[in-house]
């Protein structure tokens, strides 16, 4: 089935069923979709605290542009960011209002999605409608947008702006081949995945709003310090935190004076004034190493944890505050293994499994089986092998922060042995064959007809034949399936009514293992 070529169609439609399949026997299909609700709401909040930074962004540039004539052009810029942040996170909005309105009908709520486990609804829309290269063009553009504003010093924020809304095509994958950027993030994945991961698209356009239009601000505030350019800002790796990991960050000023240190205070504050701030008690400050300060505390609740603090650099002026605030999430790890045909793994088979770890690489993924082998055959794809027993535990662990190996969670897998074959001549176990056909044919041999797995082999090597009614003795046949000379001769003999027995039927299959098959039994017309 490998070898045949599929239309893109008939792809989605064979891996919508395998994957149904497998949630459905693996008996997790719900809690894996409603975490992707959940990872959805909070990615949700993470945005609207975004959208009230921005706006008190765009709220300071109107005040000092009312002052100001040196922060017009500047707020000009930091508007033409809104409209096209705008316009690009109502296009993503609209896209997840189409799929859930037409996976759930009239009556749908976007807080209350049914229909979450629906494969067909956003390939059809994302891919086969080509809305998933529309809104790759358009983070392209908006993201050549956002760069043009930038200072070409201003390095970290370029390299954030391609990493948050790159859209490169993945490389080529060993059984997939080449895909596009849309098809690795909309085909053949449920209906919530697709929402949840169009909803961490929006949270990047305003990530990506809030870091530009900020870094315009501070052109309007770094004339009043040594430097033109001084904003609180903060660049993590990622937002998304495993529990039991460490969230990390760099918290710095988007421009540096070797001649001094900032101090960093991580804490709540109070506005005095504008620009005048006082820390609460409880606050603390972190170390700070070439004008960059280093930031890591241990995630141990899940959920979303706000954090902020003072920035305090000594300027003309005197010592000023710089205020800054961010987020991050803690999630609880969670893994996701899949048989491709269902929760059981067939002895001596090449058992195909799929595990992955929402948030992690492929290549920091580290299965184990409790029994037999697991090798990795390409991205998140496996072949799982026992040689016996009744069940078999995938664990799997991988390697978060600096490296340190998790265990993400595990799945029982039930063990079972091939099922026999059926022994055939000319496709008939049993019934009337035509005296042609049945000279024709080379031999009796063992076939799998229904069988989950394709290409599953088996070598008859003995069998005896009788011929029914007839003074022939019983011929065998030992170290292969085909007709022996002697058989052959009697088949020329045979007239219509005669009938054929062939019993004693022995095949060997994967693994070297023999079986009985059952007898065949056949009918002579002429």
């Amino acid at each position: 089935m490998a070898e045949k070529k599929l239309s893109p169609r008939q792809k989605m439609i064979g891996m919508m069923y395998l994957v149904l399949t497998c949630l459905l026997a693996l008996n997790v299909a719900k809690e894996v979709l409603d975490a992707f609700m959940l990872v959805d709401h909070s990615l949700t909040r993470t945005t609207d605290n975004f959208m009230i930074k921005n706006e008190s962004v765009y709220a300071a540039l109107d005040q000092q542009a009312a002052r100001l004539e040196r922060a017009k052009p500047f707020r000009e810029k930091a508007y033409q960011v809104k409209k096209q942040a705008d316009e690009i996170y109502n296009y993503i909005g609209s896209l997840k209002e189409s799929i859930v309105a037409k996976a759930d009908g009239p009556g749908y709520s976007m807080n209350n999605i049914q229909s979450k486990d629906n494969l067909d609804v956003p390939s059809e829309i994302m891919i086969f409608e080509k809305k998933g290269a529309e809104l790759k063009e358009k983070l392209g553009d908006y993201r050549s947008f956002l760069s043009s504003l930038v200072a070409p010093q201003n390095e970290a924020l370029l390299k954030a702006l391609d990493n948050n809304l790159s859209t490169p095509d993945p490389e080529p994958h060993p059984d997939k081949g080449s895909q596009s950027w849309e098809q690795h993030h909309f085909e053949d994945l449920p209906l919530v995945a697709v929402i949840t991961m169009l909803s961490k698209i929006q949270n990047d356009v305003r990530n990506a709003e809030f870091d530009v239009i900020n870094d315009l601000k501070s052109n309007v505030d770094g004339e009043t310090i040594p430097f033109n350019k001084v904003a609180g800002t903060v660049i993590a790796p990622t937002n998304y935190v495993l529990r039991g990991d460490s969230f990390r960050a760099d918290v710095f000023l988007a421009a540096f004076d070797t001649t001094q240190a900032p101090v960093i205070f991580v804490g709540e504050y109070d506005t005095i004034s504008p620009g005048e701030y006082k820390l609460k008690p409880g606050y603390d400050s972190i170390p700070v190493k070439a004008g960059m300060g280093r930031y890591m505390v241990p995630a141990i609740t899940e959920g979303l944890h706000q954090w902020g603090g003072l920035i305090q650099l000594q300027t003309r002026e005197g010592k000023r505050r710089f205020p800054f605030q961010s987020s991050y999430q803690v999630a609880v790890p969670s893994a996701v293994v899949s048989a491709e045909k269902m929760n059981v793994l067939y002895v001596d088979l090449e058992n195909p499994v799929s595990i992955s770890v929402p948030g992690i690489p492929a290549d920091r993924i580290h299965p184990r089986i409790s029994t037999g082998t697991l090798l990795r055959v390409g991205e998140g794809k496996y072949h799982a092998k026992v040689g016996g027993g009744t069940q078999a535990v995938i664990t799997v662990m991988a390697e978060v922060g600096n490296g340190e190996l998790k265990n993400m969670g595990s799945m029982n897998f039930r063990i079972k042995t091939i099922p026999s074959p059926i022994a055939m001549v000319d496709d008939i176990n049993t019934g009337k064959i035509k005296k042609n056909r049945l000279m024709a044919y080379p031999g009796v041999v063992a076939k799998m007809d229904g069988f989950v797995y394709e290409g599953v082999r088996w070598d008859v090597t003995d069998y005896t034949m009788y011929i029914l009614g007839r003074d022939v003795p019983p011929i065998e046949v030992h170290g292969g399936y085909k007709f022996s000379g002697l058989m052959k001769q009697a088949f020329r003999q045979l007239n219509r009514g005669d009938k054929i027995l062939i019993e004693g039927i022995k095949a060997v299959g994967p693994g070297g293992k023999r079986r009985q098959l059952s007898s065949v039994t056949l009918e002579i017309t002429l």
